[in-house]
């Protein structure tokens, strides 16, 4: 027998954002929410990964400006991965942490999310050679929100300031929503029983669930 668990990354009817910025006119930036509450037009500090309380105040335009040039595209996908890699470089792959800056403030808690299982998902490692490990990891992607400004051209500086003059690098004008939730399966070898034989067999069994789900459907 082998023992199993979730962990969902983040909290919420909507867990896993990706949020696009606009910085010096034209460059774009790509990165994962971990549980940050981001929103069309939110200022962003990249430099600490801290982003701008959506108060009215720190942003440049109105939420009636901000709703009127806001285009949804409803995207629906569905994807299972198996994943036997534990190492953290892995995990921080699979979370879709490219940025260093990014993986260390976050193991380092100075990264505020509203959840603590991102982080705990990275610590969780394998304590034994004789413990074997295999994760399921299920993403949904339901839709797509940008922010299509005509004045975008006017942010020729590398640095934007908000009203009270707290300096941000870059305004969200993107944000994918969805889930991604990670299904963890351990198993402790007994004394007579095969790493690989086994390793092979939980691959082979955990990967053929997302099956059972669509065949229960048809």
């Amino acid at each position: 027998m082998f023992r199993s668990r979730h962990r969902f990354t983040l909290l919420g009817c909507v867990c896993f954002w990706k949020w696009k910025a606009v910085r010096s006119g034209e460059t774009l930036v790509e990165t994962v929410c971990l549980g940050r509450p981001f929103k069309l037009g939110m200022l962003y500090a990249s430099f600490n990964d801290s982003l701008f309380p959506y108060d009215g105040k720190k942003t440049f335009w109105t939420h009636w400006n901000i709703k009127k040039y806001t285009t949804t595209r409803e995207n629906t996908s569905i994807n299972y991965d198996v994943i036997t890699d534990d190492s953290l470089s892995s995990k921080l792959r699979h979370l879709g942490v490219k940025s260093g800056h990014l993986a260390l403030n976050l193991l380092s808690g100075l990264v505020k999310t509203t959840s603590a299982r991102s982080v705990d998902y990275l610590k969780d490692t394998i304590v034994s050679n004789r413990q074997i490990r295999v994760v399921l990891k299920y993403q949904c992607v339901t839709k797509y929100k940008e922010l299509n400004m005509p004045w975008f051209h006017c942010f020729s500086k590398a640095c934007i300031f908000s009203p009270d003059q707290v300096v941000a690098t870059h305004v969200v004008v993107g944000v994918e929503y969805g889930a991604e939730a990670y299904f963890v399966f351990d198993k402790d070898l007994g004394n007579s029983e095969d790493y690989q034989e086994t390793r092979r067999l939980m691959e082979s069994l955990i990967s053929y669930l997302p099956d059972l789900k669509e065949k229960r459907e048809h």
